[in-house]
């Protein structure tokens, strides 16, 4: 590899999730951000629909099922999506995006667009809302 420092070229595994966030807006509406964090006791799942987030109704979440969504995003190589930072300047009330995931080994993933995607992006997208819709029924 000549250039490991550029966008996609290295796909990290993620294994050991810490925490993750995905977020997006259209215009200047926050859709959703979806969260994950871990500590000592196990993980939790949080869901943060527009601007407010008083009072967020938070999920436990099992390592299985954190395994089967770390499991997903590594089908759709989201490892290669560190570095991604991108944007159609051209664009003025259009979708924007944020992935950021922590993983226990130090490493980490940060994404982010503005009318621009990586790689798998509305696959990505849809996998994660249907991941953290399971969490959305409990409400």
């Amino acid at each position: 590899m000549l250039f490991p420092f550029l966008f996609g070229c290295t796909n990290i595994p993620i294994e050991g999730l810490k925490s993750l966030e995905f977020g997006y807006s259209d215009g200047r509406r926050i859709k959703a951000v979806y969260k994950i964090d871990s500590d000592s006791t196990g993980y939790t799942v949080t869901i943060q629909e527009g601007y407010s987030d008083d009072n967020l109704p938070s999920f436990s979440a099992t390592a299985q099922q954190i395994a089967e969504l770390e499991q997903v995003l590594n089908s759709y190589e989201v490892g290669r999506w560190d570095g991604f930072k991108r944007s159609a300047l051209n664009v003025r009330d259009g979708i924007n995006f944020h992935l950021y995931i922590w993983l226990k080994n130090g490493k980490s993933i940060h994404a982010s667009g503005y009318e621009s995607y990586p790689k798998n992006y509305k696959e990505v997208k849809t996998a994660l809302e249907e991941w953290f819709g399971r969490y959305q029924e409990k409400k």
